[in-house]
């Protein structure tokens, strides 16, 4: 991972800057830069901090321009080589961002976020026109805060970046909701005025006021498909999904802990590296917490060369001084201390790490999705929903006032935060 950083009309220099800049250096550490340039009659900083993944050399280096567009870029392009098929500017790098900055040069903001597939969070500067986009990717695989403050516009991968002049006032309602749903939800931050820019989303500053707008949503077309066809079909998704993120100048690894997901991934990974697969796993001295034999096993079967780390309760507890440098703001899962602790270890063997979060969401592989949806028929159906809200949130009921929140703002993810914990 990288990261982006961008001040407008601040009173920071550019070195003041650069110290920002270095808050996220541990995102990536093999070059950063700072550069200024000209809008609307203000300075527009932006920095980058470089993980190198495909295209190691300087070519890649970023921000990166041409005559009419500045560019910083986090995240990866997985179908960018496709891309480069379409376009008439002879590219004289191999990376991603190059083939992003030709693509928005050639075929504009709209038609270039149209076809790319990836994860990313983009800030483009339109010299030309005196426009600062920002973008992120579909399912807001990539982090990106901004914020608007008396005139001064700054956005950045993490809020730690973000000056403390920006970030005075924590918000009561974000806690509320924290407090409620385990997690801060829609483009809320912490932080009162700061904003996490909404996924599948853009926006478009032109110096004074900025406007954002959807750019994907999911297709509700309906799939005329049998269930052997649509079977069939992600399978073939799946394995176009991992092929593609195996695409890198760097080695790449999985995270197995020797469940169906992370399994699956590492078996397709290790089918298309045409190397052998580095494999990293973690284990805890409490056996009723260690799963590292599961991962064993389906390491041997497949022949990965497999990395075990057994850690105590004491390298978990160790940890939690660390959350709020990582993650800024209140996150309520608890399995990113060990996530941390994997992360750590594996960092010395690979750059990049798959693994197979997010199978269980994306397949309904819990039965209480089932079940919110039930509730959530039922809850739709019910009048005054603000006031059985406020009674919720004065009965001094543990389970009730958790519920007071997804009461008065019904959604199926709202309700799943809260019922999920229970069921």
């Amino acid at each position: 991972m990288c990261s982006i950083l961008g001040y407008f009309g601040t009173s920071l220099s550019k070195e003041e800057v650069a110290q920002y800049n270095a808050k996220m250096a541990h995102r990536g550490k093999d070059f950063a830069r700072v550069c200024a340039y000209d809008f609307a009659h203000k300075k527009l900083y932006l920095a980058h901090n470089r993980l190198s993944i495909q295209d190691l050399s300087a070519n890649a280096h970023q921000p990166m321009e041409n005559e009419r567009f500045a560019l910083i870029f986090n995240g990866e392009i997985y179908n960018h080589l496709e891309l480069r098929k379409l376009l008439r500017t002879k590219l004289e790098s191999n990376s991603d961002t190059q083939t992003l900055l030709a693509c928005f040069s050639e075929l504009g903001v709209k038609k270039t976020l149209e076809l790319i597939n990836g994860m990313f969070a983009i800030a483009l500067f339109d010299k030309r026109e005196q426009k600062l986009y920002l973008m992120r990717d579909r399912v807001g695989a990539k982090p990106l805060y901004y914020t608007l403050l008396n005139g001064e516009f700054a956005f950045a991968s993490e809020l730690k970046a973000l000056s403390a002049h920006l970030k005075q006032k924590k918000s009561l309602n974000a806690q509320i909701a924290f407090v409620s749903l385990g997690y801060i939800p829609g483009d809320k931050s912490y932080y009162e005025g700061v904003y996490k820019l909404l996924p599948a989303h853009y926006l478009v500053f032109d110096g004074t006021n900025y406007k954002t707008s959807r750019y994907w949503d999911l297709p509700q077309k309906h799939l005329n498909l049998s269930f052997n066809e649509a079977l069939e079909r992600a399978h073939e998704l799946i394995i176009a999904s991992v092929k593609r993120r195996l695409i890198a100048d760097v080695d790449i690894g999985v995270f197995l802990s020797g469940g169906i997901d992370s399994s699956l991934i590492s078996a397709i990974a290790a089918q298309h590296l045409h190397k052998p697969l580095k494999s990293f796993c973690i284990g805890f001295e409490d056996n009723s917490y260690d799963e590292s034999t599961h991962a064993k096993t389906i390491a041997k079967h497949l022949q990965t060369e497999h990395h075990e780390y057994i850690f105590s309760a004491k390298d978990v507890l160790a940890l939690v001084d660390d959350f709020n440098s990582v993650y800024d703001e209140p996150f309520g899962d608890a399995s990113a201390l060990a996530m941390l602790l994997l992360a750590k270890a594996t960092r010395n063997e690979v750059k990049v790490a798959l693994s197979g979060d997010g199978g269980d969401e994306l397949f309904c592989g819990y039965e209480r999705y089932f079940l919110i949806d039930k509730y959530y028929k039922k809850f739709s159906h019910l009048p005054m929903r603000r006031i059985i809200s406020a009674i919720f949130a004065k009965s001094g009921i543990d389970k009730l006032e958790k519920l007071a929140y997804p009461m008065a703002n019904l959604s199926y993810e709202n309700l799943y935060s809260v019922l999920s914990t229970s069921v």
